[in-house]
């Protein structure tokens, strides 16, 4: 796995814990292209961040229905293309317990799939919630159908 630096773009994105996501690339050009990669094991996690109090158990817990691992990666990646109008595409990779999750999103999909621009919801107006994050995000059964038609695993 290549390790670089934050980009520093970082500061811009509201992370649910930017510590746990590793970039693998950024490529700025006229398409900004992100690429992140999660930890595969507890082990790697504790390696790079040693000073948080977290138990083998707390890690396998949270990630082992494979639901938070889908949640984080349609809800960051979306939430990219909200904060970044022109960043046309997300992707993803986040290796747990032997499988490879991944996700590959373009704005126009996106958009399409959910009927509305993703990059015309606000936080402020509460439109990111009640249109994407509460609807898709938190609701299991659209959450899966979303990662069914963006995602993979293998």
């Amino acid at each position: 796995m290549i390790r670089v630096e934050k980009p520093k773009i970082e500061s811009n994105v509201e992370w649910l814990n930017w510590s746990r996501i590793k970039p693998l690339s950024v490529n700025f050009n006229l398409q900004i292209e992100k690429e992140y990669s999660k930890q595969s094991s507890f082990d790697e996690y504790k390696a790079d961040n040693p000073d948080i109090n977290l138990t083998v158990s707390d890690y396998t817990g949270y990630f082992e229905t494979g639901e938070a691992i889908e949640k984080i990666m349609i809800v960051e990646n979306v939430r990219l293309l909200r904060q970044f109008p022109t960043l046309d595409e997300a992707k993803m990779t986040l290796p747990y317990d032997n499988k490879t999750y991944s996700i590959e999103i373009n704005r126009e999909s996106v958009n399409e799939y959910l009927g509305f621009r993703v990059e015309e919801l606000k936080t402020e107006d509460d439109s990111w919630n009640t249109k994407f994050l509460d609807p898709i995000g938190y609701d299991n059964s659209k959450r899966k159908a979303f990662f069914d038609k963006f995602g993979n695993i293998e």
